[in-house]
């Protein structure tokens, strides 16, 4: 759940990657690059962007012939500004660090640790412009102070918004459960910093077992005070085997009496003993 600055990018790429490995890539044999990548544009005419997206319900072929219409080719070239801007790199939770001030920039700037910016003082602000674009990205007002955090409102999402968001949509997934409310109720208390996290899994996995299933396994967690969602998808997928095993087994009822129903055992008369006493 720890992901700095830009929590909702890292798994939607990442998932990207997993799927053309584990969809096109696992157990295929090729001879040569050029193979290779002719399969891989016939997989994606015919199911990765041909087939229908699990979470939109749209086909991505389909949808980017809509928007082709909008899009129009770019023949700019990277120009960085007039004058001599020096390059500054860009800090983990998207910030610059200039002259021992932190400078916010735009939420999901930073990429890896190699991501740098342009940044020029100009009139009193400092101006950072994209170094493969050369375009501005943000301008702040020159902070006179040292170790100051100058952030700009409009570079990070409102988190709370998005937190109350996902309450109403749990909720109304589950119809108000007591049970829920309660779970989310200790959550946010015992792990405020990811209870964002924590609650867009949760209606992942409603999605993927079902109110009755998840419901069962928070009523479980309240009773052994589990408050992570990844042992709420762990116990729901236990539980949901469990019912599947359930309905698998068939019982069948005899249609005839064996015939060792009738077999009598054999009685030895107790005097036959006696006489080994005599």
């Amino acid at each position: 759940f720890c992901r700095p600055a830009d929590p909702e990018s890292k798994g939607k790429v990442e998932n990207v990657v997993k799927y053309v490995k584990r969809n096109f890539l696992a157990g295929r044999t090729f001879n040569s690059l050029e193979v290779l990548n002719t399969e891989v544009l016939q997989w994606l005419e015919k199911t990765g962007n041909g087939k229908i997206h699990g979470t939109t319900r749209l086909v991505p072929a389909e949808e980017f012939e809509i928007e082709r219409k909008y899009l129009l080719p770019y023949y700019g070239e990277p120009v960085p500004p007039k004058d001599e801007p020096k390059e500054y790199h860009v800090r983990k939770d998207n910030t610059v660090r200039y002259r021992t001030n932190y400078y916010s920039v735009p939420s999901g700037t930073y990429k890896n640790r190699n991501t740098v910016v342009w940044l020029l003082e100009n009139n009193g602000h400092i101006e950072l412009y994209d170094k493969e674009s050369g375009k501005l990205i943000c301008r702040h007002e020159l902070c006179p102070g040292k170790g100051k955090n100058v952030c700009d409102k409009r570079h990070h999402k409102d988190k709370t918004r998005s937190v109350n968001d996902l309450q109403v949509r749990i909720r109304k997934r589950t119809e108000d459960d007591p049970t829920v409310i309660l779970w989310l109720r200790n959550l946010e208390r015992e792990k405020p910093r990811y209870y964002r996290d924590n609650m867009k899994l949760l209606l992942h996995v409603i999605s993927e077992y079902g109110k009755e299933t998840v419901i069962a396994a928070l009523r479980t967690c309240l009773e052994k005070n589990i408050y992570n969602s990844l042992s709420v998808q762990e116990i729901s997928g236990s539980i949901h085997r469990s019912k599947d095993n359930m309905n698998g087994m068939t019982f069948q009822a005899p249609t005839s009496i064996p015939e060792t129903a009738d077999c009598h055992p054999e009685k030895t008369d107790i005097n036959q003993y006696n006489k080994f006493f005599e």
